[in-house]
C-alpha cells in the first residue's frame, strides 16, 4: 500500500483514487479521454456544475471534495452522524 497522506497536503490516503474517479466519471459524462480532463475543458463542456456524492467516515470523503473543488464541480459527502 502507498502512503499517499502527504500529497497535496491533505493529510489523507486516498487523495489519488478520488482525484482518479472524478476524473473517469466527468470523462465519460462529457464524452472524451481522461487524458483531456482538465479545468478549462470541463469548464468549456459543462453549463453547470455535476454533483459528486459519496458516504463515508473519512479519508475517502476529503479526497472527493478536495477533488471536486480543485475542479470547480460540487461534492455532497454524507456521513453517519452518532447517536
Amino acid at each position: 500500500m502507498e502512503d499517499e497522506s502527504k500529497r497535496f497536503g491533505l493529510n489523507v490516503y486516498k487523495t489519488l483514487g478520488s482525484s482518479y474517479a472524478l476524473g473517469c466519471i466527468l470523462a465519460k459524462h462529457l464524452n472524451i479521454d481522461i487524458v483531456d480532463i482538465d479545468l478549462a475543458t470541463v469548464d468549456s463542456k459543462l453549463d453547470k456544475p455535476l454533483v459528486f456524492a459519496t458516504a463515508t467516515v473519512g479519508n475517502h470523503g476529503i479526497g472527493v471534495a478536495w477533488a471536486a473543488q480543485k475542479i470547480e464541480q460540487k461534492a455532497v459527502i454524507f456521513q453517519k452522524v452518532p447517536c
